[in-house]
């Protein structure tokens, strides 16, 4: 709590603070509060790659009942249907990715208790997954066309009644439901394939799903009846008023096989799919080939190497591993098991769970003792993981931005940031090298009373009607300013260009140094690379200097004190009136803010008859970037006279005068 009250109390003070007294003594303060702390996020904990948790089992779940094939297609009673669930124990996160698993068994048996499944199952929610070992209904008749389709169809059907089960009562098992996982091996995979890419229309019009509709026979053989639409069977879930699909976001394939490859649809079908396969696999071949090699008894199917071709084909992300010399059931040697599940996390954590790697946006250099700003693009629901390696200390951290404070040691510091999901899933670390170089940078904050609104900000309708300049407008007279200082795109905040002069703290009339910069609606300054603050090369960096602020069509004003820079962490706030040199500088905005006066039109430092000329020279035009606008809403209007004439005679000091 401490960390966090020191932050949020800097930033009250950098931003919004008027009274120079306050700033003197909380700062003193702040920095205890703030460097006393060891800033640093841990964020790397290798969940659903490395086995990190131990493993708690939940037995025999009914996850539905549906019409067996009890040695007969005719003759179909009721059986339940059951599933395992095993989750990492004493895991805290609310929602975990799921992985649905079915095993093989030649549409024979199929034991969700089989030791490889088993294994496969607590090795992956070591890892920090919830998995399910669920049983499906097995049977057929071999010497029966049709009977073999509607096994095939049978084990989809429960597939897809073991992910609706598992999405209703995602908030019991803590579950992720847009993180599912859908597999099997074998006949597992078999079912995991077409329960994802399989649909009411392909049954209706494949020439295999004929088989699933009911058949009327010949004596003495009763009629088999219809199996039922593909979300129909099992429980009710995917019916009304529940609607959940059987549909999950990514295939485990292991030595399955697929009856038609068409059945994935190009643009729609877009599941990522990892397919595991024994070249010498005799039982489901890896090409295209009847089971068992009995071509007389099963219809060809494809096994993972056409699948994973036609998914290349379409554009599917996908991989395919072949083991040469190795057979079925590639995971009864336990070194292939652990490849096989090794090689699954790191896809479906790839393809599945890792957010987008950030773009760190920010300057690639930085003063010594200056601030900086980074940040990334906001993310819902994300974590921000910011670490700073090296001469430099994380001062403010607002989530998908962060303020750093460069220490006084020359070299390369890195700023390095992650997306962590609510998954806890991390992104690709992002990093920037930043430039540490003996410049210094001045912090001030500064108010045009043009702009000005309420509570110390200002509004951007200059920026808002794209009429701010990408080049610093300082070029023409009176100021001659040589700076090349330009932007390719202006931040949305940005009210328009300033220039900035460093004075001799002994001899305000020499000009040390001079540099374009922008204003934003808080009053800040900001360097065009976006950093906060303004960067000067070459300047020494622990001297005391006079800042000068110019504005095109505002009186310049020039702090009373000399500021040692740098001054990040104290920066000077032009908005106190005690703050500029001379008396009656600046305009009272009401509530103890002072802004620069508007209606210096011809930058010369006196507000007088030649403005109004300007004015009237520039009158009704709108869309427009010229100094009559004293508003600064783009327009030359009756709003720019009034400030003019309320104006009317002020006198900057001579040092900003020309």
């Amino acid at each position: 709590m401490l960390y966090n009250a020191c932050i949020v109390y800097l930033y009250i003070v950098n931003h919004f603070d008027n009274h120079t007294m306050k700033i003197l003594t909380t700062y003193s303060i702040l920095l205890f509060c703030c460097l006393s702390q060891i800033i640093a996020q841990t964020c790397t904990s290798n969940r659903y790659i490395d086995n990190i948790f131990s493993v708690t089992k939940i037995n025999n779940l009914e996850y539905g009942e549906a019409p067996d094939h009890d040695g007969f297609e005719w003759f179909t009673p009721d059986e339940t249907l059951e599933l395992d669930i095993y989750h990492p124990t004493g895991d805290t996160i609310s929602k975990r990715p799921a992985i649905i698993m079915h095993v093989g068994g030649a549409f024979l048996a199929a034991l969700e208790e089989h030791e490889r499944i088993v294994y496969f199952c607590e090795q992956m929610a070591a890892k920090g997954f919830v998995t399910i070992s669920a049983n499906y209904r097995v049977g057929f008749s071999p010497f029966q066309d049709c009977s073999p389709p509607r096994a095939v169809y049978r084990g989809a059907q429960d597939m897809k009644a073991t992910i609706r089960y598992i999405k209703a009562n995602a908030d019991t098992y803590n579950i992720d439901t847009s993180k599912i996982i859908v597999g099997g091996a074998s006949a597992g995979g078999s079912n995991a394939l077409l329960a994802n890419f399989g649909t009411e229309y392909e049954r209706a019009t494949h020439p295999l799903g004929a088989c699933t509709y009911a058949i009327d026979n010949s004596f003495p053989e009763p009629n088999w009846p219809d199996l039922g639409c593909v979300e129909c069977s099992g429980n009710n879930l995917g019916q009304s008023p529940y609607n959940y699909t059987g549909v999950g976001h990514l295939v485990l394939n292991l030595w399955g096989f697929i009856y038609d490859t068409l059945l994935i649809e190009p643009g729609v079908d877009v599941l990522p799919v990892i397919s595991f396969h024994g070249l010498d696999d005799d039982t489901v071949s890896p090409y295209t080939a009847a089971p068992y090699q009995a071509d007389g008894l099963f219809p060809a199917v494809h096994g993972s190497v056409p699948l994973h071709n036609y998914l290349n084909s379409i554009g599917n992300i996908n991989e395919v591993h072949l083991y040469p010399g190795e057979g079925h059931e590639l995971w009864q040697d336990t070194p292939l098991a652990d490849d096989i599940i090794a090689k699954s996390s790191a896809f479906i954590y790839t393809h599945l769970l890792r957010p987008p790697t950030p773009t760190i946006v920010g300057s690639n250099e930085a003063c010594l003792n200056s601030m900086a700003t980074y940040s990334v693009s906001p993310q819902n629901n994300m974590q921000y993981c910011w670490t700073i390696n090296g001469n430099g200390t994380i001062i403010n951290d607002y989530g998908n931005s962060i303020e750093v404070l460069w220490n006084n040691s020359t070299g390369i510091g890195t700023v390095s940031m992650q997306y962590v999901t609510p998954n806890w899933a991390e992104s690709d670390l992002a990093t920037i090298d930043v430039s540490l170089t003996p410049c210094t940078s001045v912090y001030a904050n500064v108010l045009l009373e043009g702009a000005y609104t309420s509570n110390n900000n200002m509004h951007t309708m200059l920026n808002d009607n794209a009429l701010i300049p990408l080049t610093q407008p300082y070029a023409v007279a009176p100021y001659n300013y040589a700076g090349n200082e330009s932007i390719d795109n202006l931040p949305s905040t940005a009210v328009d260009w300033v220039l900035v002069e460093l004075r001799e703290s002994t001899a305000i009339n020499t000009v040390v140094a001079s540099k374009a910069a922008l204003v934003y609606n808080d009053g800040n300054l900001y360097d065009i690379d976006g950093s906060l603050g303004v960067k000067f090369a070459n300047i020494f960096q622990t001297g005391n200097y006079h800042l000068l602020i110019r504005h095109r069509n505002h009186v310049d004003v020039m702090s009373r004190v000399a500021v040692t820079l740098p001054n990040a962490l104290n920066p000077y706030l032009f908005s106190v009136d005690a703050a500029v040199w001379g008396e009656n500088q600046m305009v009272n905005m009401g509530g103890g803010v002072y802004a620069l006066k508007a209606g210096d039109m011809d930058a010369n430092g006196v507000i007088n008859v030649q403005d109004f000329s300007t004015y009237i020279g520039q009158a009704a035009q709108s869309l427009v970037y010229q100094s009559g606008d004293i508003s600064l809403d783009g327009a030359v209007g009756i709003s720019d006279f009034s400030p003019y004439y309320n104006n009317v005679g002020s006198i900057g000091i001579s040092a900003v005068r020309y």
